[in-house]
């Protein structure tokens, strides 16, 4: 299984990532794969902003995207939505994860094994199932 890191704006979007399908997403990237996981990181305010784990899901299928700025969506059954959602910005690990990622500008990204890792980490220690 490889792990994808998906991210929503709501500045871009015009909603926030509470007010979507935790398991689905739209993408320019064609990610045919499924069986994988995506996790949606969440910028939430002006600067700064805060960034949050809204959610994670398992792509089930991946269809034509409804929304004319992408070409794909992703789709899912099984994942974890976070109520309330997990503060990432505040962890040691984020600041250097976030310029990696070019501040989430590239787009769904697959990710390394000590981000997967964090990540786990972060939902357990916030009392969350196993991600």
């Amino acid at each position: 299984m490889r792990h994808f890191v998906a991210y929503h704006s709501e500045d871009r979007m015009g909603y926030s990532a509470e007010e979507i399908n935790p398991f689905g997403l739209y993408t320019k990237k064609n990610i045919s794969s499924t069986g994988d996981k995506v996790w949606i990181i969440a910028g939430v305010g002006a600067s700064p902003k805060q960034y949050f784990l809204s959610s994670w899901f398992v792509i089930k299928k991946v269809t034509e995207a409804e929304h004319t700025d992408f070409e794909f969506q992703l789709h899912g059954e099984e994942g974890e939505a976070f109520d309330p959602m997990l503060r990432l910005d505040q962890m040691p690990w984020f600041p250097a994860f976030r310029q990696r990622m070019a501040n989430f500008s590239i787009g769904l990204t697959q990710l390394d094994p000590t981000v997967i890792t964090a990540l786990q980490q972060a939902v357990a220690e916030a009392g969350q199932p196993k991600a």
